[in-house]
């Protein structure tokens, strides 16, 4: 018997209203920009949206539902040491002002995957873009799906009317708007998120009677883990495996996915989409501190009587959701915000994905096979296919419940493995001249095999000692004792029992590699140390098995000439005008600099990409890099 929430009629005005506002905004970018029917204006904005909204779209795009629900959860069951994903966060910033910003703006491609076809082939971009279209797909209809689930758990709010309302909504509204509606409510959104999770964070201080109490409760659970500094890589949650994984998933998640990349092509400079990158960097790092410190709140209120143990819910992902309900029992319209922020993050995770895989369906399968579609056919095919996304992200969200918990966390690391592989195989190709296209074909899917293989282990092996005692202890001896209350069917030997069990749902944007009911024996197989290795290292790993791959195959079926290879594709790993000359050569590792003046990349009849010095000789469907996008990394 599971606790249903008493909403007020404000709380529903205030969800309702958001989900209106998200439309109106959709309907008012389709009303104002009827006249404008090209596909560069719906996916990009013209390239010329102010880089502030843009950078808290792109905060929003994968800051979901999941870091106001899941983050807070994770912190009540390992403690402060997860505040470490969000301080990983930075990193992707920097990788991205100094390499892929200026690269993108260079090149003016609109899938972030038609780099690989200039430097490849076709085929890879091909397999990458299927790839990444799957991996977002399935992304955003559990997304869809875990915020239904707690909300259902936990208020009249039922899952399947959950599904179809916010489907819908983000459906249309992103369908009807294309990217400005999409930047401009996630800009809306993400205020109503930040305002949820404050409220949460202040209201449960005052609860528990202040910062010094969730402090002194912190302690005394054992949850005082920011300083956790072991090297050891089969710890789950350490600042190494935290800093180093989340700094490896966020470069691949900010970097190569075309939901963010389409962002910063549809800022007018490589100076405003820097702009937009930190913009989008801020708010990401604070909103997953924050709602790692609202964990820490929610376990000093519920110290010593653990909702899951004692049954007032299911999963600890339903604490947030749990506490709301309780801190705010007598203030109308608190729990409605808090609704609404989840579902905000949701929205914005779904609209983003919406548009950003309709790009690269429309410039990687359809437009190679008919090149010669009128505008207006492209920007209605656009929207067909950004209403087919959402129908079947929605329909996908029906069909996750029947799959299974195993099934789901098998799904979710399968999107953080390949993550790590793809983002391996643009490294190879900006960084690395001699990578050809069978290195880069084998990279790609030797990384992936490696991971899985890995994360399979890991799930059919029994965990060892060290991973099982690394989750602090919880307690019910402080429940009240009501006859008839589900308390008392807890006893002291189920509690030791589920001292054992983790989270069985997802808590990052690239894996949900938590095993459920673990067995506190120890194995002492092969492959043992291997397979226990924490699930934050899956992405390195894979990272690092496709480089290497990649590399190695490269050479013994004969390397690319760097000499040959055109510069506009290749970036060295340090470049700044300041070095000395022997150094700035040395890592352009035999790659021709740029010439002073105006640049193009053309396409042979092979499918090669050739540089060209001679403007005035190249054909109209060439595209044309002025001197002044060129501008060196600094």
């Amino acid at each position: 018997m599971y606790r249903r929430a008493e909403l007020f009629i404000e709380d529903y005005v205030v969800l309702v209203g958001m989900l209106l506002l998200a439309l109106l905004i959709g309907f008012y970018y389709a009303y104002k920009d009827r006249k404008k029917s090209t596909t560069e204006n719906y996916y990009f904005g013209d390239s010329n949206l102010s880089p502030i909204p843009v950078g808290l779209s792109m905060a929003l795009t994968f800051v979901s539902s999941i870091t106001v629900l899941a983050y807070p959860a994770h912190a009540y069951l390992y403690g402060t040491v997860i505040m470490w994903f969000g301080i990983s966060t930075l990193v992707q910033a920097l990788i991205a002002c100094l390499y892929y910003i200026p690269l993108l703006h260079r090149l003016k491609i609109k899938s972030i995957n038609q780099y690989l076809e200039m430097r490849f082939n076709g085929r890879m971009k091909v397999l990458n873009s299927f790839i990444l279209v799957v991996n977002m797909v399935f992304y955003m209809a559990i997304t869809v799906f875990l915020t239904g689930l707690c909300l259902d758990a936990v208020s009249p709010i039922k899952l399947n009317v959950g599904i179809i309302v916010t489907s819908a909504t983000c459906t249309l509204y992103t369908t009807l708007g294309g990217m400005k509606a999409v930047i401009w409510t996630d800009t809306f959104q993400a205020f109503v998120l930040l305002a949820g999770s404050l409220a949460v964070f202040i209201k449960g201080i005052l609860m528990v009677g202040g910062i010094g109490n969730v402090q002194e409760a912190i302690v005394r659970g054992e949850r005082n883990t920011f300083w956790e500094f072991d090297l050891d890589p089969t710890i789950p949650h350490s600042f190494w495996t935290i800093f180093i994984g989340g700094a490896f998933a966020w470069c691949g998640t900010m970097c190569t996915n075309q939901a963010i990349t389409q962002r910063y092509l549809s800022c007018k400079s490589v100076k405003d989409a820097r702009v937009a990158s930190l913009t989008s960097a801020i708010p990401i790092c604070f909103l997953l501190i924050l709602a790692a410190l609202n964990g820490c709140v929610i376990y000093a209120y519920y110290e010593g009587c653990d909702p899951v143990l004692s049954k007032r819910i299911r999963l600890p992902d339903q604490l947030t959701s749990l506490m709301v309900l309780d801190i705010f029992h007598d203030i109308p319209g608190m729990a409605g915000l808090f609704i609404s922020s989840a579902y905000s993050g949701m929205l914005s995770t779904v609209s983003s994905g919406i548009n950003s895989m309709a790009v690269l369906i429309l410039e990687d399968f359809i437009l190679p096979c008919k090149p010669h579609l009128t505008q207006s056919i492209r920007l209605k095919l656009s929207k067909f296919v950004s209403f087919l996304l959402g129908s079947l992200t929605a329909g996908i969200a029906f069909v996750v419940p029947f799959l299974g918990s195993t099934v789901i966390k098998i799904i979710f690391s399968f999107v953080g493995i390949f993550v790590g592989s793809m983002t391996a195989v643009f490294t190879m190709g900006i960084f690395f001249p001699w990578a050809n296209t069978v290195g880069a074909f084998a990279g790609l899917l030797s990384g992936p095999s490696v991971a899985f293989w890995v994360f399979i282990g890991s799930v059919m092996q029994s965990p060892s000692s060290k991973v099982i005692h690394s989750m602090p202890p919880r307690s019910i001896e402080m429940c009240p004792i009501i006859p008839g209350s589900p308390h008392l069917n807890v006893s002291t030997s189920s509690l030791e029992e589920h001292s054992y069990v983790y989270s069985t749902s997802v808590v990052t944007t690239w894996s949900a590699y938590n095993m459920a009911a673990l067995s506190p024996t120890t194995s002492h197989g092969t492959f043992d140390y291997l397979y226990s290795i924490s699930y934050m290292y899956l992405g390195v790993l894979g990272f690092l098995v496709s480089l290497f791959v990649g590399l190695l195959v490269s050479f013994i079926t004969g390397p690319s000439n760097p000499k040959s290879m055109d510069p506009v594709l290749f970036l060295p790993l340090v470049d700044n005008k300041y070095l000395p000359e022997k150094i700035r050569k040395f890592f352009r590792f035999g790659v021709p600099d740029i010439p002073p003046h105006s640049r193009s990349i053309s396409k042979s009849q092979n499918g090669s990409h050739k540089f060209n010095q001679d403007e005035k000789k190249l054909p109209e469907t060439l595209l044309l890099v002025k001197v002044e996008e060129l501008e060196s990394v600094v």
